[in-house]
């Protein structure tokens, strides 16, 4: 930068670095919707909230140590970690360079753990993930100040990497493998009958959107001004972004039009996209449009068909960030040190890559970052990860993993489900189903025990309710706008074996136990009428299938239609 803080050409420099650090920071809504785009529905929404919790506990860190170490202060810095500016304040009129460095750095420490959601997608605890987004910018922090700050050991050699290649992609698609290895796959992942869910193939395509949009902030941000020369790394690296995203994405769908039958598939096209953005970043100051199409090309490449590979070996990443971040970030880096070439401030590039005559210096360097970045990241991100799921546990439950994460973490009311408890609190051992005979009833039916309550939501038709028995004291309490309900397991109902059901048993009630007690003043309990509109059987196979639950596992209320 040039000039003292509070010259003219700072403030051009600080304006322009404040609104590309706004820019980046929207491309935590684009994985957001990226994400809940590609995973199930079930588990839509507790993506969106882990993004947010990347900001607020990886924010909150990246505060107190993160910026610390990144940069410190001049003069205490040594090649491994900066030191100083810990709970980064200042004063009002000495502090400008400081708050606006630290915003802009921010968003990239948040985007590196925002990129292992996706891996972790669908199985993993909540708590346990804010565990993780808080420690994790110290898997990010120590390569970022190798690359980006002046006592660097990485940046006195001269590696090539503008916008974080290693830092922020390798870093985080690297911790997103360690984090699935570690959680193992979904349940049923790899068996024969699993058929892939996109909650919202239009959410991801928007999410994909914002991320280019973002992604533009991302690298001509990084010039960390406007002045001087800094104007033209800034133009040079939208020129680049946008040729290599193309690059990226006509790979993705000639591909896909082509192996799967004139087809566009959505997620290919995305990972070639992101692919190819990924693949820039490190070079997109150094190197010519013409090559930031190659790059994109090869980038785009090695997203669609590395993410086949980890699924042929059996590795479960439930949104490719692995391939996208991880493997993209690998190319990007060697790419930088074929095709970069020398720019006139030297901040960025002060030799010729291989192409260009450079020799095989500048490579070395960049496959030396990416050898010591990765072994960094899978030693401390499998430290962290291991230690988080030995101390409070890292997955969540099979029944939860089967209810699905909106349920369980959130209360949430999907199409099918709503329920107000931590079903991991609950003992489930019996349940029964029942049928609700009413043309007009209110959806407000509660199972309450004495720890937790249940809610289901019913439309005004036929259909079928789960009720659940716990070991506990259970009260079954229907709206009096209910005439009445059938139970398939009463005394003088004869059953089929395939569809026979447990009883509810009530301690307060006299009746036979080998038959369903009813409650007094709730409700009227009759068998199920052969006019009924719904087949029992039917309604029953439908939401088995549907929520992909099994009977004697399953700790849960639901309906059907």
């Amino acid at each position: 930068m040039t000039g003292g803080e509070g010259s003219v050409s700072d403030w051009d420099d600080a304006g322009w670095l404040l609104a590309s650090a706004f820019i980046v920071f929207t491309m935590q809504s684009g994985f957001g919707m990226l994400e809940s785009g590609l995973v199930s529905k079930k588990n839509e929404v507790n993506i969106m909230v882990k993004n947010t919790v990347d900001v607020l506990f990886g924010g909150i860190s990246f505060w107190m140590f993160g910026y610390a170490i990144v940069f410190g202060i001049a003069g205490r810095n040594n090649p491994f970690c900066g030191f100083g500016n810990f709970f980064v304040d200042g004063n009002v009129t000495s502090s400008g360079w400081l708050y606006t460095n630290f915003f802009f750095q921010l968003s990239f420490s948040t985007t590196s753990t925002t990129i292992v959601s996706g891996a972790m997608a669908e199985r993993t605890k909540l708590d346990s993930y804010c565990v993780f987004s808080f420690f994790n910018t110290l898997i990010y922090a120590f390569p970022a100040h190798w690359i980006w700050d002046r006592e660097g050991w990485l940046r006195k050699m001269g590696v090539i990497d503008a916008a974080g290649g290693c830092p922020v992609h390798i870093v985080g698609g690297f911790t997103g493998l360690i984090a699935t290895l570690i959680l193992r796959p979904r349940l049923g992942r790899f068996s024969p009958s699993y058929q892939p869910e996109m909650s919202s193939p239009t959410n991801a395509i928007v999410g994909m959107f914002m991320l280019w949009w973002g992604w533009l902030g991302f690298n001509c941000g990084s010039t960390l001004g406007v002045t001087g020369h800094l104007w033209k790394l800034s133009a040079r690296a939208a020129v680049t972004t946008m040729m290599s995203s193309t690059g990226g994405g006509l790979y993705a769908i000639i591909y896909s039009y082509i192996a799967f039958k004139k087809k566009i598939k959505i997620n290919h096209m995305i990972n070639g996209i992101l692919g190819a953005l990924v693949a820039i970043t490190p070079g997109c100051m150094t190197v010519d449009a013409w090559a930031a199409i190659i790059i994109g090309i090869i980038g785009g490449a090695c997203s669609c068909h590395g993410a086949t590979l980890l699924v042929r070996l059996r590795v479960d990443d439930p949104v490719d960030c692995v391939a996208t971040h991880g493997f993209c970030g690998i190319w990007g880096m060697i790419a930088a040190g074929i095709f970069t070439q020398k720019e006139v401030t030297g901040n960025f590039s002060s030799r010729d890559g291989l192409f260009y005559g450079g020799g095989m210096y500048l490579l070395g360097i960049q496959l030396l970052a990416i050898l010591c970045v990765s072994i960094w990241t899978f030693i401390t991100s499998f430290i962290v990860i291991y230690l988080i799921k030995a101390t409070m546990g890292i997955r969540l439950t099979e029944a939860e993993e089967q209810l699905g994460a909106d349920a369980v973490e959130h209360a949430f009311d999907t199409d099918d489900i709503i329920i107000k408890s931590r079903l991991a609190n609950v003992s489930l051992s019996e349940f029964t189903r029942s049928r609700v005979n009413s043309r007009e009833y209110h959806d407000n039916i509660s199972l309450i025990n004495q720890d937790n309550s249940f809610h289901i939501s019913s439309r005004p038709t036929s259909g079928i309710v789960t009720v659940i028995k716990s070991q506990r004291r259970n009260i079954i309490t229907p709206v009096t706008t209910i005439p009445h309900i059938g139970y398939s397991d009463f005394n003088n109902e004869k059953i089929p074996q395939d569809e026979k059901r447990l009883s509810v048993t009530n301690n307060n009630n006299n009746n036979n136990n080998n038959g369903l007690k009813t409650l007094p003043d709730s409700v009227i309990s009759t068998p199920p009428r052969d006019d009924d509109e719904l087949s029992l059987r039917s309604v029953i196979s439908a939401c088995d299938k549907l929520e992909k639950l099994q009977r004697a596992k399953s700790g849960l209320i639901h309906k059907g239609r």
